[in-house]
């Protein structure tokens, strides 16, 4: 059980032993390589392990208990619980973001960088903590608490549902494609692999699960991201600290031309400066605050500073893949500018036209599949002088999946890779399903329909909208990918536009009313709604109109003013109850 010491040192045993087995695993992969073993079948078998992991960490930690399905029974760790947040929050595309940032320039890079920074510094100090003391469930739910009016809950739901399931469809669609890609499957079979391994490592164990699986799939993402740049400065600078060498990669780069990077996938990084770029930061921080699936996190802490102190670990967690990210980017511009620049069409590498194949590179504005199409796109020039730096655009994606094939790592090495970028993908997926789970079970069935609904009937209800929402995703992927991904990308101002004000001034300004709180959320998230790529206006619209409202309106009673009280005091209170039960 996580609630005792002891729990917690057989979890951290298990952990342990997981990082040793993966490493075990890739070790002796390697050496097969070196006597020929078939590179699909290193793929399959890094890959492989990664999902069957999941899937029976997530059968094993089945439950009945419905405090333990919504909020992993309030006893994870600070520790266990920063591994979950970080799990949560680091999605393939947040990490082919991060990459792709510094890829852009500088600016961009440290714009997201201090977003992230910013948001979790935030998320400790000004919500978590309070969060955990209300005893909320979900965002919803908190909502209804502070202000006491169920309408509150409504649009709290609206909003969720919205912010959080808009991530399913994108993540099962990226997690399928990198199955696909690397294993050489059908899209059907790679999509049934991904959604099967999301099931079976959420429905038996809800929010318990997703925490226990989360711990896996965070060690397997920082694998991924920090190993193959390690072993890359190890080979080519004798050090193994790439967030020391990179700056070798950057004076090399110095002068040349610049390439690319597709916009639209991961983040809106292209032609940002001045305020765009302080807009990007702001719209991060404040996401990180009001996503539903990281600031749940907080109720499953055991208390009040394990909840402050799991955003440390997090934030921890985070910056190790961020100070990472800067040299995964300068040694994939070093590769690619060395490789496929200046080089003519019948040398380029075969990795080159696999990613274009994948839409993940483009020459000219066009995926580049072929050289003969690179020819007829570019012109015949091409085919002798080969490609200018201009002519050539690369996404995120390609520079963080494929960076062992550009800097020429041995093929072992992008089988991890891709493992890891999987396992980011689910692990927002599943954090993502176990707040739309909540929201619909616990707000919608047993706070809305059926107030004296069993705990049985509940859990039912629950698991049943699980498996419903996986089954709306999974199509949704299956035959929008590419307009999931892009909706996907504006989540995190939705997200903010609708929570944030509500949920900062309902803990830091007593005066904040339930018809402010309400007419901010509304004027804020349809806004962003409306203009989904004007994240600079939602969140100020929200505090303004529910600044306003409540001004105009009655004081908050004297019991709204209790609960608010008794949320931002340390101590138990008797005022405030588990809402999971």
């Amino acid at each position: 059980a996580l609630e005792t010491a002891a729990g917690r040192r057989a979890l951290s045993k298990a952990y342990g032993l997981f990082a040793a087995a993966l490493a075990f695993l890739v070790v002796v992969i390697a050496l097969a390589a070196q006597l020929g073993l078939n590179e699909t079948v290193i793929a399959f078998l890094v890959i492989a392990f990664a999902l069957v992991t999941s899937a029976v960490i997530g059968v094993g930690a089945r439950t009945l208990s419905l405090t333990e399905f919504y909020v992993a029974g309030r006893g994870v760790s600070a520790g266990f619980n920063g591994m979950a947040t970080a799990a949560a929050f680091l999605s393939g595309g947040g990490l082919a973001t991060i990459v792709g940032a510094f890829f852009a320039g500088t600016a961009a890079g440290l714009a997201v960088t201090a977003g992230w920074t910013i948001g979790f510094v935030l998320l400790a100090v000004l919500v978590a903590p309070y969060y955990r003391k209300s005893g909320a469930v979900t965002l919803p739910d908190f909502l209804a608490v502070r202000y006491g009016n169920p309408l509150l809950r409504v649009a709290g739901v609206v909003v969720l549902l919205v912010s959080s399931f808009a991530l399913l469809p994108a993540a099962i669609a990226a997690a399928s494609a990198i199955v696909r890609f690397f294993l050489h499957m059908r899209p059907d079979v790679s999509l049934a692999v991904v959604v099967a391994t999301l099931l079976l490592s959420s429905l038996a164990g809800g929010m318990r699960a997703v925490t226990f699986v989360a711990g896996a799939q965070v060690i397997l993402v920082l694998l991924a991201m920090v190993v193959p740049a390690t072993l890359f400065s190890a080979e080519s600078f004798a050090l193994p600290l790439p967030q020391l060498t990179y700056g070798f990669a950057l004076d090399a780069n110095a002068g040349s031309d610049a390439i690319g990077l597709l916009a639209g996938r991961g983040a809106p990084l292209g032609d940002l400066s001045g305020v765009n770029l302080l807009a990007l930061a702001a719209t991060l921080a404040l996401a990180v605050v009001s996503l539903p699936h990281v600031v749940a996190r907080s109720g499953t802490a055991t208390g009040m500073a394990s909840a402050r102190r799991s955003v440390a670990w997090a934030l921890a967690i985070v910056a190790a893949v961020t100070v990472t990210a800067p040299a995964i980017a300068a040694f994939a511009r070093s590769a690619i500018l060395d490789n496929v620049v200046g080089v003519g069409l019948d040398e380029l590498p075969v990795w080159f036209f696999a990613f274009g194949r994948a839409g993940l590179i483009e020459t000219c504005g066009v995926a580049a599949a072929s050289a003969a199409d690179i020819g007829t796109t570019c012109g015949a020039g091409t085919v002798i002088n080969g490609l200018d730096a201009s002519q050539v655009a690369v996404s995120g994606e390609a520079l963080v999946l494929g960076f062992a094939d550009l800097v020429g790592l041995p093929y072992v090495g992008s089988a991890p890779i891709a493992a890891g970028l999987r396992a980011a993908a689910l692990s927002t997926a599943g954090a993502g399903l176990g707040a739309v789970t909540a929201a619909l079970g616990h707000d919608v069935y047993a706070r809305m329909v059926n107030r004296r609904a069993t705990a049985g009937r509940r859990l039912i209800v629950s698991r049943l909208a699980l498996i419903a929402a996986v089954a709306l995703a999974a199509a949704i992927a299956a035959t929008a990918p590419g307009e999931a991904i892009a909706f996907a990308v504006y989540t995190p101002a939705l997200a903010a536009s609708g929570f944030f004000p509500p949920l900062i001034l309902g803990l830091w300004w007593e005066r904040t009313t339930w018809l402010g709180a309400l007419a901010g959320m509304v004027a804020g998230f349809a806004f962003a709604l409306f203009y989904i790529l004007a994240e600079r206006a939602g969140v100020p619209s929200g505090f303004a109109v529910a600044a306003l409202v409540s001004l105009v309106g009655p004081r908050p009673s004297e019991n709204r003013l209790a609960v608010l009280a008794a949320i931002r005091r340390p101590n138990r209170d008797p005022i405030l109850e588990d809402h999971a039960a």
